[in-house]
C-alpha cells in the first residue's frame, strides 16, 4: 500500500514540475480565442461571412460558412469587415490571406495595416475587448478536480514520467543489488 502512495506522489510531483516548466511561446503577439460574427470582402466583391476563432495583434483565424466553390485569392486585396457596438456601424481592415484549407474552410489572416491609425485601431480592436479577456481567463481558471489534471497533464507529454518512473527503477535495482551482494 506504501508502494501505491509513493508512487501515486510520485506521478502528482512529476505533473506538477512539467506544468511549471514555461514552453517556448511559438507566436509574437498572444491569441485570445474568440467566437464572433465577421464578414470577408474579396477583391472582386464577393462578402463572405465567417466566425472570428481567435485574434491577435498580427493576425486572426477565420470559419467561413459560406465558402463558395471558387477560393479566395491569395493575391487578392481583403478587408475583414467588423460589426461595432450594438449600431449597423461596420470597421474595416486591410488583411492578407496566409492560409486557406477548405475543408472545414478555415483561413487564417494577417493584418496589413496601411497607416498607423490603422495600426492602432487594429491593437485596439484585437487587445481592447476586456469580455474577450474575461472569456478566455475564465476558460482558463476553470476548477478541475485532480485526475482529470493528471489525465490533462499526461496528455500533453507523458514521456517525461516514463522516463523518470525507468532511472527511478533502475536506482531502485541498484539499491536492491548492492544490499544483495552485502547480505
Amino acid at each position: 500500500m506504501v508502494l501505491f502512495w509513493n508512487l501515486f506522489n510520485l506521478l502528482l510531483l512529476l505533473g506538477v514540475m512539467r506544468i511549471l516548466v514555461e514552453r517556448p511561446q511559438l507566436r509574437e503577439e498572444p491569441r485570445l480565442p474568440t467566437d464572433e460574427p465577421v464578414t470577408l470582402v474579396c477583391g472582386d466583391g464577393r462578402e463572405l461571412s465567417a466566425r472570428l476563432r481567435d485574434i491577435s495583434a498580427r493576425g486572426a483565424r477565420l470559419v467561413v460558412s459560406n465558402h463558395s466553390d471558387s477560393a479566395i485569392s491569395l493575391r487578392a486585396p481583403l478587408t475583414l469587415q467588423v460589426p461595432v457596438g450594438r449600431g449597423a456601424s461596420l470597421q474595416r481592415f486591410n488583411v492578407a490571406l496566409i492560409e486557406d484549407a477548405t475543408t472545414p474552410p478555415r483561413v487564417g489572416l494577417r493584418f496589413t495595416p496601411q497607416d498607423s491609425d490603422e495600426k492602432n485601431r487594429v491593437i485596439a480592436f484585437s487587445m481592447a475587448n476586456s469580455d474577450r479577456w474575461v472569456r478566455f481567463q475564465r476558460r482558463r481558471t476553470r476548477p478541475m478536480g485532480y485526475l482529470s489534471a493528471l489525465a490533462r497533464v499526461l496528455s500533453i507529454d507523458p514521456r517525461p514520467l516514463g522516463q523518470h518512473a525507468i532511472s527511478a527503477i533502475n536506482r531502485l535495482y541498484s539499491r536492491m543489488e548492492k544490499l544483495w551482494t552485502t547480505a
